[in-house]
């Protein structure tokens, strides 16, 4: 693999063939290949981080891209993904009628596209969450569902979602080359970045800003204090006011766009 795919894609692949045979027991249910594994025997290229290729999106980009959409499904998207932090699979997969509340105030992830189908799992156990959305975002959610019900964002069908490969290739990846952002492995990931950063340049704490992203909780203290984001109305009051400090530098130049 060594000349064609990246030291992280390297060690993603690695990490799946572990799996597998780590995941083969006896009848006992004890490990058939009782295997430690050495990377440095088997040449597993270091990760790392400072030279992986994270693209991001400035405030002026993410706008740009939304005024750039020709189509009501591509506004949506784009608005929902740097306004949510949702993987794109996951914004793709959701059904208007189970995972968004009536009044468009909340979404519940519970899925994701793969290929063309919806499937019942997250990349992470925390990946199943609720994301609460601010009062602009829910005011155009709702315009967008009208009297729909399905697939938010539905193939060309209608039975089927959105293939995350087609919405990149024929939608998102022209916008960029327009603007001159274009970049061979920018996916809509970047927005989940965009977001992560504004939460924690506002201030936004910490357990909230994992949540919303999917993130598990690694600090201890963290887990004890996990039954605070079952406070809704705490969710959604940073929501709403942490929203209204991050709107500033974006909202109102969006506004502009989808007019």
């Amino acid at each position: 693999m060594r000349g064609h795919l990246a030291p992280k894609s390297i060690a993603d692949y690695a990490s799946m063939a572990k799996s597998i045979v780590q995941s083969l027991t006896n009848e006992g249910g004890e490990p058939r290949y009782a295997h430690k594994w050495n990377n440095d025997v088997i040449d597993l290229p270091i990760v790392r981080k400072r030279e992986q290729k994270r693209p991001t999106l400035a405030s002026e980009a993410v706008t740009a891209i939304i005024g750039a959409s020709t189509t009501d499904w591509e506004r949506m998207l784009y608005v929902l993904c740097p306004a949510t932090e949702m993987r794109v699979a996951e914004a793709l997969a959701l059904n208007i009628d189970q995972h968004i509340l009536a009044d468009c105030t909340i979404i519940r992830v519970e899925q994701q596209v793969k290929g063309n189908r919806a499937v019942r799992y997250l990349k992470t156990t925390a990946a199943y969450r609720e994301i609460d959305l601010c009062p602009e975002v829910s005011t155009l959610l709702r315009e967008y569902i009208a009297e729909r019900h399905g697939w938010l964002f539905p193939s060309s069908n209608g039975r089927t979602p959105k293939m995350y490969t087609t919405v990149r290739r024929l939608s998102f990846h022209p916008k960029l080359a327009k603007f001159g952002l274009y970049t061979e492995r920018t996916g809509l990931h970047c927005y989940r970045r965009f977001r992560a950063a504004r939460l924690r340049e506002q201030g936004c704490p910490e357990d909230l800003r994992k949540y919303w992203l999917g993130h598990e909780n690694q600090d201890m203290s963290d887990h004890y204090a996990e039954q605070l984001l079952a406070d809704r109305n705490r969710r959604q009051e940073w929501g709403t006011e942490g929203w209204a400090r991050i709107r500033d530098s974006w909202w109102a130049n969006l506004q502009y766009s989808l007019q």
